[in-house]
């Protein structure tokens, strides 16, 4: 369900900057998902995120975040998104509104890509 969340922001996203979603999002979708409530942005900013990943890899001495853990779930999340930007980034050579913070912050190490 957090991966199809994921899909649905980035689609949205993409949607509302005039390239070709991931995922046919119709307005009709979009007015259903608004209605049952559902958040199109997230509500921690990247510094905030940034800094939960930081804490995560202290404790487990790495990044490749678990979906089962009830904890860390909305983290796996931004960690999904922010994955799928970077590979859109490097196939479009452009850049997205956290690609500016990704370039002042140190990496917390590990994979951005999971195979």
């Amino acid at each position: 369900l957090g991966n199809w969340c994921c899909t649905l922001r980035v689609s949205k996203k993409q949607i509302d900057q005039g390239t070709k979603p991931d995922i046919a999002l119709t307005p009709e979708k979009v007015r259903r998902l608004e209605e049952l409530g559902f958040l199109w942005m997230k509500k921690k900013g990247f510094e905030e995120r940034f800094k939960e990943l930081i804490k995560y890899k202290e404790e487990y001495g790495h990044i490749n975040i678990a979906g089962t853990d009830e904890r860390t779930r909305s983290l796996l999340g931004w960690c999904c998104y922010i994955r799928r930007a970077y590979r859109t980034m490097k196939k479009r050579e452009n850049t997205y509104s956290y690609s500016s913070n990704a370039q002042t912050h140190p990496s917390p190490g590990g994979d951005w890509i999971l195979a």
